[in-house]
């Protein structure tokens, strides 16, 4: 589907100049009045190579959905499990050999 941006020309020499200068696609896009989709699958249609996205820490505070202290249920006992781990050992019998979603059924 054609929008204003992909039938939109684009100066993919000044682009490759600006990216091989150390700037991002998005900033190229700012540049040059586009997306980064369109600098992007233009660089991919001329067979110049994009750089391989830096890993971000998007853990915590960080990450854009954060919630802090108005998470649910899921999301704070999920917060525990990433902190101390998911438990080797049953608290009530002491069985290590327990598969993932066995629950210990208490006796009376």
């Amino acid at each position: 589907m054609a929008n204003k941006y992909t039938k939109q020309e684009v100066d993919l020499k000044k682009a490759k100049e600006l990216y091989e200068s150390g700037m991002t696609q998005r900033e190229v896009a700012e540049l040059l009045n586009t997306t980064q989709k369109v600098i992007w699958s233009r660089f991919k249609q001329s067979g110049i190579k994009c750089r391989i996205a830096k890993k971000r820490n998007q853990s915590g505070e960080n990450n854009d959905s954060w919630k802090g202290d108005k998470a649910g249920y899921k999301a704070l006992h999920y917060r525990v499990t990433n902190i101390r781990g998911t438990p080797n050992k049953c608290e009530v019998c002491g069985t290590e050999d327990a598969k993932r979603y066995q629950r210990h059924l208490k006796q009376n």
